[in-house]
């Protein structure tokens, strides 16, 4: 089992990204929601949010048709956005930053698997990049970054540098 199954199977995903809804203080009582991305795990979500908090998240993702419409206007309280940013160019991965940046309204969470600690300090520093220069609607972004059978959930500061540092340690 790889460790993309083994976070989804133990539903370590959702407990972070509940952690991030939680601490970003958003009401998720009549929200907007959009799964930026995520191929074949779209509707994983999609079942979550619905049993959770009784909303329908619209799905978007390029690569599959029937979710490869996302109107330029629209935004959402929430932008959920899993295991997409390690996978892409940095091109690739500005592009996708920036519009996410542009639909989310509240809240934009980031899942990224890590293939060493090491990398953590150049993703914040480039998701600081794009939050200074692409967060015209300042959102609060959170980042769950997963390496070596723990998990970390890192809350960006709206138009600052720092970040704040949430610890969350699992057996995975």
């Amino acid at each position: 089992m790889n460790v993309f199954d083994d976070l989804h199977q133990k539903n370590l995903e959702w407990i972070e990204f509940k952690n991030a809804i939680e601490l970003a203080n958003i009401d998720v009582k009549e929200i907007e929601a959009l799964h930026y991305g995520g191929g074949q795990s779209l509707l994983y979500l999609k079942d979550k949010l619905y049993k959770e908090y009784e909303c329908r998240p619209y799905l978007y993702d390029k690569s599959i048709k029937q979710y490869s419409d996302l109107p330029e206007d629209a935004g959402f309280d929430i932008v959920y956005c899993s295991d997409i940013l390690e996978t892409a160019s940095n091109k690739e991965r500005k592009n996708v930053l920036k519009d996410i940046l542009k639909h989310a309204e509240g809240l934009a969470y980031f899942n990224i698997v890590l293939e060493s600690k090491s990398e953590e300090e150049q993703w914040n520093d480039n998701i600081n990049r794009c939050l200074e220069k692409y967060n015209v609607n300042n959102v609060q972004c959170f980042v769950a970054y997963h390496c070596d059978n723990e998990m970390k959930l890192t809350a960006f500061k709206t138009n600052k540098k720092e970040a704040q540092f949430y610890n969350t340690k699992y057996d995975i």
